[in-house]
């Protein structure tokens, strides 16, 4: 068991974070290959993780990109082969009073998660993200 946290400055992320928030709003089953095909560039990653017994538990995750601020938690059990994350996606500054973040919600196994968006406002806490609220319970039953 162990704990990492980490400060990086201008990278790639392998995933297309907007793909995949326009296939969640546009299309029924929602696959990796919405966000496979191209990267989400970040001027700033803050990562805080732990991890135990084969899974990483994101405390806190929050990446800074152009025109966007992506906060995410959860868990990703590797000897599982299980994600249960959540990504709650808003615009950069200034953001309108009247926005309403997207959170997108990765569940399942790796190779075919339900990926789905929930576009609403926040109603309780989300485990280890400060400032954020959303209720999904961790792989495990945990919160």
């Amino acid at each position: 068991a162990g704990q990492i946290g980490h400060d990086l400055h201008l990278g790639r992320l392998g995933l297309d974070l907007k793909a995949l928030v326009y296939s969640a709003r546009n299309t029924k089953h929602v696959s990796w290959a919405a966000a496979g095909r191209g990267h989400t560039v970040f001027d700033q990653l803050e990562a805080r993780l732990q991890i135990a017994k084969g899974a990483v538990t994101l405390e806190e995750a929050r990446a800074k990109a152009p025109g966007l601020v992506a906060i995410s938690g959860g868990k990703i059990d590797f000897p599982g082969r299980l994600l249960d994350l959540t990504v709650q996606l808003t615009p950069a500054e200034p953001v309108p009073a009247t926005a309403v973040p997207d959170v997108l919600v990765l569940r399942g196994t790796w190779a075919d998660p339900a990926i789905s968006l929930q576009g609403r406002p926040f109603t309780s806490p989300a485990p280890g993200i400060k400032g954020a609220t959303v209720d999904v319970p961790l792989i495990g039953g945990q919160k």
